[in-house]
């Protein structure tokens, strides 16, 4: 409900402002503001309430670092393509018997030869650098899906952070009706001459301050509001308002169901193809130990006798020297390093779940206590020592206390939920976004 208000209490600012604008004439930069957010507006991005799943979905159409993954993908394509093209054959021409002495200082006795050359790949050669190029395209593919992940969860967080201060800013204004409301109780109680002037002055300089922490709520709103907007790109927020409950956190399954999906994480998944790749790239170095042969054929013209003859010829690099034996070495090192590294990234996928489930129980169950036993016991003191000062029961500071103790703990409680929404994000993506959560939002 507070934070439904506050959507609303936004809202109905934007057109007070609007209407405001009695001149005929907008200026350039009001102009410019406008086209902006009628840009934003018809791109897709909900000018009033915005929920997560409409976050998401922006984030995920817009996200320049998953644009790029996008493109990465497209010239991988172009990768596999290009392995799959054969060798083009050569066209050499030559003129020989001219320029001499004698018959050959002319033409007359010169020959003329033209041949087309072609190398033949030995030893499967094209097959295995297509098989490369098709592996690195299925990495490419996990690379994508960890883009995608990525941008979903930090979409959460940073729509975890604006629900938050909304509550912030919720909570920072019910501190200045209370101040004010208790600068009304003082300045009762100064009149009856029953406490001195000075705490009506002690009450004023609480009020500014607690107006001074609104202003500074809405400040940390405004720059939570911009962090969120950037996951599409957007400079300036044209939402009003996160729509959601900061306090709807999701049971989570137990930790030995959500181990048995890190498989799907693609953080885990693409080492079963890195080490196919570190394979195929191991026979490819082993298939170029191979040498390819060449063989042309053309037809030659002898001036001399004014005849055609056919020649033909055939050539074969001799491995002597170079029989690849340090790329071999290389790819059977890289092979291992990739088994290596497949088992790593399933250990520290697995601590980051442990870690991960264990921050979202803490911070669930810290919530939890905070909303079912803290609030109200601080609440009901708040209110017992707030209606006993005015009857002089309770001292100036004994009931500032009690205020700033209910405060402090609603800071507590915000601050829990917030991380709770922040691990529930982080499970999210370890486990290949297959948590149900997003349907509740």
């Amino acid at each position: 409900m507070k934070h439904t208000l506050h959507c609303t209490a936004m809202l109905l600012a934007s057109f007070s402002c609007a209407a405001a604008q009695v001149s005929p004439v907008a200026s350039a930069t009001d102009l410019t503001a406008h086209v902006a957010i009628e840009s934003a507006g018809q791109a897709g991005e909900p000018v009033g309430r915005l929920t997560l799943a409409q976050a998401l979905a922006l984030a995920e159409d817009r996200h320049p670092g998953l644009n790029s993954a996008r493109l990465e993908a497209q010239a991988a394509d172009g990768r596999v393509t290009q392995a799959m093209a054969r060798q083009n054959p050569v066209l050499s021409f030559e003129a020989e018997n001219f320029g001499g002495a004698g018959e050959q200082k002319r033409f007359d006795a010169a020959e003329y030869t033209a041949q087309i050359e072609q190398a033949f790949e030995l030893g499967g050669k094209r097959g295995k650098r297509i098989r490369v190029a098709k592996t690195d395209r299925q990495l490419t593919g996990f690379d994508l899906e960890s883009s995608r992940l990525d941008v979903r969860a930090e979409t959460s967080r940073r729509f975890a952070g604006v629900l938050g201060a909304q509550s912030r800013v919720d909570l920072a204004g019910e501190t200045v009706v209370l101040a004010e409301n208790f600068v009304k109780a003082v300045a009762a109680r100064v009149e009856a001459g029953k406490v001195s002037p000075m705490e009506l002055e002690k009450a004023h300089v609480l009020l500014t301050q607690k107006r001074i922490a609104l202003d500074q709520a809405n400040g940390e709103l405004a720059m939570a509001r911009i962090q969120l907007a950037a996951q599409w790109g957007g400079i300036h927020p044209v939402f009003e308002c996160a729509e959601g409950e900061l306090s709807a956190v999701p049971a989570v399954p137990a930790l030995a169901t959500l181990t048995s999906r890190i498989s799907g994480n693609p953080d885990v998944a693409r080492w079963s193809v890195e080490i196919e790749l570190a394979q195929a790239v191991l026979a490819r170095e082993q298939a170029a130990r191979i040498p390819d042969i060449s063989g042309a054929v053309g037809i030659r013209r002898s001036g001399e006798t004014d005849s055609d003859t056919l020649v033909a010829g055939m050539s074969l690099p001799l491995p002597l020297f170079d029989r690849n034996h340090g790329s071999i070495l290389e790819s059977v090192s890289l092979l291992a390093k990739a088994r290596q590294q497949g088992r790593a990234a399933e250990m520290k996928t697995a601590t980051e779940l442990a870690t991960a489930h264990q921050v979202l129980t803490t911070t669930a169950n810290r919530a939890s206590s905070f909303k079912n036993d803290v609030l109200p016991r601080v609440k009901a003191v708040f209110d017992a020592v707030q209606s006993g000062y005015t009857q002089g029961k309770y001292t100036y500071l004994e009931a500032l206390d009690a205020e700033r103790t209910m405060v402090e703990s609603q800071v507590e409680y915000i601050d829990a939920l917030i991380s709770a929404r922040t691990a529930l994000a982080d499970l999210d993506r370890i486990v290949d976004g297959q948590l149900q959560t997003r349907k509740q939002e």
